[in-house]
């Protein structure tokens, strides 16, 4: 049975859209950035020379990073059984799990990468739809 996939990104969330046959599943998955990224920075209260009196700024980027790497394998892990996948949503986010989907097997399954705005879940369903009908008439 072939699955087709499609997913809108971003650095909070990721939604899935798994459709084989007549069958439509959706996935949310939160990244859980915003309370990882702002509990490592605290307050932003700054000291009376002006400098951020909590966390180094490398600390914060390095646990940044390591919120994206559990995130981006959690999405992955999601779309794993997709034979043909499309990747939406705005740039840096995109372009980044891109990079990540390249360096496994599931690079070669990319039917297509679309910038999109931020969309409900019903729109997402539908441009992956959409993507697929009209893809597959060619």
């Amino acid at each position: 049975m072939s699955t087709k996939a499609g997913v809108w990104i971003d650095h909070r969330q990721a939604t899935i859209v798994l459709i084989s046959e007549s069958v439509q599943e959706v996935k949310r998955i939160e990244s859980g950035m915003e309370q990882h990224v702002r509990s490592a920075g605290g307050s932003g209260s700054r000291s009376a020379n002006n400098s951020q009196s909590s966390v180094p700024q490398d600390v914060v980027e390095h646990k940044f990073a390591n919120v994206l790497n559990v995130y981006f394998k959690e999405v992955i892990e999601a779309l794993k059984n997709a034979n043909q996948l499309l990747i939406m949503g705005l740039g840096e986010a995109r372009t980044e799990f891109e990079k990540r989907i390249h360096d496994r097997r599931l690079r070669t399954r990319i039917a297509g990468s679309e910038n999109y705005h931020k969309m409900m879940e019903l729109q997402i369903a539908a441009k992956v739809r959409e993507f697929f009908h009209s893809s597959s008439v060619h």
